[in-house]
């Protein structure tokens, strides 16, 4: 699959319809889109555009769900683009890393953390 302009961030099939987070080539990281292919005899892409939280420090498809990695919050959205929870961080968050669909590994001060989301 070609999409122009777009760089995928990540992906998840985990819901069952596989789901793309894609950013723009060369731009910033705080507007996403969505994709999710329906599958069925013609695909059928639905598109969310979101603006995130400017202090983000990462993006991540998991499940049927966006996670989104502040340095003091994690954000849950729908994949409609709805805000559906948040969550503070007992330290500040340097670096984020997807390690399955429930799991984060955090980075704070040196130190990591697994982080248990969903």
């Amino acid at each position: 699959m070609t999409i122009y302009g777009y760089k995928a961030v990540d992906f998840s099939n985990a819901s069952g319809t596989p789901t793309f987070l894609l950013t723009t080539r060369g731009g910033d990281f705080h507007t996403v889109k969505i994709m999710t292919l329906e599958e069925g005899t013609e695909a059928s892409p639905v598109e969310t555009t979101l603006q995130l939280p400017t202090e983000g420090v990462a993006a991540f498809i998991m499940g049927s769900r966006l996670e989104v990695v502040s340095r003091i919050s994690l954000y849950t959205y729908t994949l409609k683009g709805k805000l559906s929870a948040t969550a503070t961080f007992q330290q500040p968050v340097d670096e984020a890393v997807k390690l399955t669909d429930t799991k984060l590994l955090l980075s704070s001060n040196g130190m990591y953390y697994i982080g248990n989301v969903g």
